[in-house]
């Protein structure tokens, strides 16, 4: 039984909202999210060994044998999730099944204006991608990658692998360069992004020991390892860490931003498209860089989410010491700790940011005034 809990408290500047409880027969909630503009929250519900989803302290659809990450619309008015019951894998949107069943499913992505839902599938070991209850084509593919809209929501792409080749698919149609699998080699593509310029899409290619990211079909420089590679909400800017000689550093549109350090993670574009933050880890402590300059205290554990305010002069994010996790604003701790949260979004008129977080057995929505 899962029981919603109203009301809120002012606690260290943090307006925290009691989003549920549970009652009676519930195991455990699990993988809580919130949306782009932080207007909704969601999770999962373990009970009685089934799980549903709850969205804004009301549960949405059925009961199922195992649901994945509840994923939001940008404006929080629609909530989608992979969901497996009597042996058959679907994709539930807002409550309902939508499209076919399938052996497996991926995790829904919304498209960046929220009117468009794309997710893998696959049937007896072949896998394809699905738009809005439709196949985007009738090809199938021994693998695919997440699919990736592009910043107008008007394309969608993936990655994807036969027995022979390696390619990018773009509505429906592969692209070119086209890249052979040799047997006995490693060869891996990944963390495609689709950008709004002649670049037309980037990605990832690890090649035996090397890896090189791929921009309008030409390739870049290679490194042992690259990681995080993003792009700015309009599709401009491209970056990503790459790793060279045991060292991490961050490149933006190909140039150095910062030192060199032994991680790096939670690389993000600020509000204006060009300023990058991320984590970086030296000599075992963890800090965040904005534009090459450190901004925060050295922290153990491990950091995760970052958020930048609507100016870029405030920094949150999150760390996790032994096993519980906690908020830090310019140098402060917000509110409490919890045993699991969501990633850091702003609210959509750019006042604060609003997480949700997880303690035992309740959830609560918090917002943090910027």
């Amino acid at each position: 039984m899962y029981r919603a809990r109203t009301g809120f408290l002012i606690l260290l500047g943090a307006a925290v909202w009691f989003a549920g409880g549970c009652g009676p027969g519930v195991d455990e909630l699990l993988l809580p999210t919130v949306s782009e503009n932080g207007s909704s929250i969601a999770h999962v519900v373990k009970s009685d060994g089934k799980m549903y989803v709850v969205k804004d302290a009301e549960r949405v659809g059925g009961t199922y044998d195992s649901v994945g990450q509840p994923v939001l619309s940008p404006d929080g008015r629609s909530v989608a999730f992979a969901a497996v019951s009597g042996g058959a894998a679907f994709v539930v949107k807002d409550g309902e099944q939508i499209g076919a069943q399938y052996d497996g499913v991926g995790t829904p992505v919304y498209s960046p204006d929220g009117n468009s839902l794309a997710y893998t599938a696959q049937n007896k070991g072949k896998w394809f991608v699905v738009r809005d209850a439709q196949r985007i084509s009738a090809e199938t593919y021994a693998r695919v990658g997440q699919p990736v809209f592009s910043p107008d929501g008007g394309s969608v792409a993936f990655t994807a692998s036969t027995s022979e080749k390696a390619f990018v698919v773009k509505d429906g149609v592969p692209m070119k360069p086209q890249y052979d699998l040799e047997p006995g080699r490693m060869f891996h593509m990944y963390d495609l992004v689709l950008l709004s310029d002649a670049r037309s899409l980037a990605y990832v290619i690890r090649q035996d020991e090397q890896m090189f990211v791929v921009e309008g079909g030409k390739e870049t420089q290679s490194y042992d390892a690259i990681r995080l590679l993003v792009s700015n909400a309009d599709g401009t800017v491209l970056a990503y860490s790459a790793d060279a000689t045991g060292k991490c550093f961050v490149l933006r549109d190909g140039e150095r931003i910062g030192g060199v350090y032994d991680k790096v993670c939670g690389l993000v574009f600020g509000p204006d498209g060009r300023m990058v933050a991320f984590a970086a880890q030296s000599g075992g402590e963890w800090v965040v860089v904005k534009d090459g300059s450190i901004v925060s205290e050295g922290y153990e554990g491990h950091m995760g989410d970052i958020v930048l305010s609507p100016d870029g002069q405030s920094v949150a994010f999150t760390v996790q010491i032994e096993g519980k996790m906690f908020v830090v604003k310019d140098g402060a701790k917000v509110a409490e700790s919890y045993d699991t949260m969501s990633d850091l979004r702003t609210s959509a008129d750019g006042s604060r940011f609003v997480f949700a977080g997880i303690r035992g057995k309740a959830i609560s929505r918090v917002e943090v005034a910027w």
